[in-house]
């Protein structure tokens, strides 16, 4: 009994962990260009922003962001979220939610920033090679 109630728990978890695989893979992913040129309608992501300007820091969040490849093109962004910690004009970001045309702003339910350094090797330890490598070999005095 035990093992049958364990397999409807763990198929019960697959199933919603497939279902929000579905649901999220299904908002397509847009440029700044191409949402205003073809004035899309309905839930997407833009992941090609930069942050150009912040108007507004409270609830709600005001901000202007431009294309990454074309930075003549802006897009107003307004958000009830409270902005991620690294937040700041310049800095790549990425907002899902809904682009009203008549107004031409994108409502965001969420925003979300890119941190290359976090992920990128140091430019100290690029520069020195491999030979930088810390070293795995024991301390004087230490027995592994």
């Amino acid at each position: 009994m035990k093992l049958v109630v364990a397999a409807l728990v763990f198929l019960g978890a697959l199933g919603v962990f497939i279902w929000m695989g579905i649901v999220e893979g299904s908002v397509p992913v847009l440029g700044i260009q191409s949402l205003k040129s073809e004035g899309f309608t309905g839930e997407c992501r833009i992941d090609d922003g930069v942050v150009h300007s912040i108007e507004r820091m409270a609830s709600p969040l005001v901000f202007t962001i431009r294309s990454e490849k074309d930075p003549r093109l802006l897009l107003a962004v307004e958000s009830n979220r409270i902005p991620p910690d690294n937040f700041s004009q310049g800095k790549k970001v990425s907002v899902k939610g809904s682009y009203d045309p008549p107004t031409q702003k994108f409502i965001a339910d969420q925003v979300t920033t890119a941190c290359p350094s976090k992920y990128e090797a140091s430019k100290e330890g690029q520069k020195a090679g491999p030979a930088a490598a810390p070293s795995t070999a024991p301390l004087p005095g230490k027995k592994r």
